[in-house]
């Protein structure tokens, strides 16, 4: 297993704090992101980009952060991209309609990652146990031919000795 595999299916998380930064900082970095892409395309179609650091977060943190990165994204991509701009609020109904979806597609992608990540740790574990149980078996098959190996030394010295006897028998009689 790679390092960078090891560290994703590691069973114990980073900080949480370190989640709460990461968290802040892609929304940020994505609600910069999206300025200049609504001039390619309209902000509700480029408010999906958001999904993005809920998967992140939700992969290394767990379900828990990445709904409240959700919740982050979705106020975020209210205040900065959905009119009226810099308040938190939504006129027209298709915008909520995408604010909605996107939450929700937020909190099953969440759940998802999480359910990933835990079912990758437990095949990793099952993989470990897989392993030992392997080594035990392979030790126990040494072992098993270091005792047959003793086995056909004890009989080879046994006829050896049936051998000898039966000469010296012969040698004596004669």
């Amino acid at each position: 297993m790679t390092d960078r595999a090891s560290f994703l299916l590691r069973e114990t998380r980073p900080p949480a704090w370190l989640g709460i930064v990461a968290a802040v900082a892609s929304v940020a970095f994505i609600t910069a992101l999206v300025y200049p892409l609504r001039e390619i395309a309209p902000a509700v179609s480029v408010g999906v980009l958001y999904m993005l650091a809920v998967l992140f977060v939700s992969i290394f943190w767990g379900a828990w952060l990445g709904i409240l990165t959700s919740l982050g994204g979705a106020l975020a991509f209210n205040f900065f991209h959905i009119p009226p701009t810099g308040r938190f609020t939504i006129s027209e109904a298709e915008n909520w309609i995408a604010l909605g979806t996107f939450f929700a597609a937020a909190l099953v992608a969440s759940s998802l990652a999480e359910l990933a990540r835990s079912r990758a740790v437990e095949a990793t574990e099952r993989g470990r146990e897989a392993q030992e149980a392997l080594d035990r078996l392979l030790a126990a098959n040494r072992e098993r031919d270091a005792l047959e190996a003793e086995a056909i030394e004890a009989r080879a010295l046994r006829r050896s000795d049936e051998l000898k006897t039966a000469l010296l028998r012969s040698v004596s009689h004669d």
